[in-house]
């Protein structure tokens, strides 16, 4: 079969301009997550779209920046440089439209990777690269009331300083990692906290890693005679965005546990969407992630089933309001 060639000339269709827009973005956002994961890196992206439409991401650390470093005039002179530009342009890309116009027409001259599989446009299809946009949480700033109770391990410094004044508390509890009901039930409700737009996007992450072709090899089209056999029986095979909370969590518990993958492979999965999960709910998913690794070397026999790990239950902090 001939390769198909890439692309090298702008769209003329704005439907195609928009398409390829979004293949690109979640690909980079992609990678920028799984690169902050890897070496530790951060950072802010804005793009304005050729229908002038602004959209901002960032890794957790800058996310309750966005709207700061991003605000009103930012985007206003964003989307006028964008105006200006495409008019200027316009001539120039006349020539493109003439000779692509037909062309444009036909799938197969977009590039291999910006192709969207009729499997991946059905909505049963638990494809990542096409997300949606950002939740709105993503894109505010974020405000600090007096009275706050976190669930983390891990706090900004400013808090953290706060810890040592007399009107704050912590409390940890020991975890027995052998304890499996116990350790079930603290997964569960970190999974409650995460909420069910967090707890789809990581169910697509880790669909994807566990069963690369699920979509070939077990589609949710199929129903139940195409489960496959880490499924759990008492969850219907459906996309998860089409599960009932309590299913998409039993769905959770049994990835995290099925010994598919390495629960680090889970974690890079969920760094590489990281930008679509505010920064809150980044810290529950470190919990859990702890925790699953605990697990995991219990399964191997690296440690004993006594052992305990601790975990912060909560942290109230009054931290004075700025006369």
């Amino acid at each position: 079969m001939p390769r198909i060639p890439v692309r090298v000339e702008p769209y003329s269709s704005p439907s195609k301009q928009h398409r390829h827009f979004k293949n690109k973005r979640d690909q980079i956002l992609k990678a920028l997550g799984k690169a902050s994961y890897i070496n530790g890196s951060h950072f802010a992206i804005l793009w304005v779209n050729s229908r002038g439409e602004s959209e901002s991401y960032a890794s957790d650390v800058f996310q309750a920046k966005l709207t700061d470093w991003f605000g009103p005039k930012v985007l206003h002179d964003a989307k006028s440089l964008v105006a200006t530009a495409a008019h200027d342009g316009h001539a120039d890309r006349k020539f493109f439209q003439d000779a692509a116009a037909d062309r444009d027409n036909i799938d197969d001259e977009l590039e291999p990777e910006d192709q969207v599989k009729k499997s991946e446009a059905t909505p049963n299809a638990p494809v990542l690269a096409l997300l949606p946009p950002a939740p709105p949480e993503l894109h505010r700033s974020f405000s600090m009331p007096s009275q706050i109770t976190l669930s983390t391990d891990r706090l900004p410094l400013h808090l953290e300083t706060a810890l040592l004044s007399p009107s704050s508390f912590t409390e940890y509890k020991p975890l027995i990692i052998g304890s499996t009901p116990q350790v079930s039930a603290f997964l569960e409700t970190r999974f409650r906290q995460l909420q069910q737009m967090v707890c789809k996007i990581v169910a697509k992450a880790w669909i994807k890693i566990i069963e690369p072709k699920k979509q070939t090899r077990y589609p949710y089209n199929r129903g139940e005679e195409s489960r496959p056999d880490w499924w759990p029986e008492h969850v219907r095979h459906k996309e998860p965005d089409h599960l009932m909370k309590p299913e998409r969590i039993s769905l959770l518990l049994r990835m995290l546990r099925c010994g598919k993958v390495p629960v680090n492979r889970l974690e890079l999965a969920t760094a590489e969407v990281a930008a679509y999960i505010p920064p809150d709910k980044t810290n529950l998913l470190r919990e859990i992630y702890r925790v699953a690794r605990e697990e995991e070397r219990l399964r191997i026999g690296e440690i004993d089933p006594s052992t305990k790990t601790l975990l912060l239950q909560h942290i109230r902090i009054t931290i004075p309001l700025e006369q």
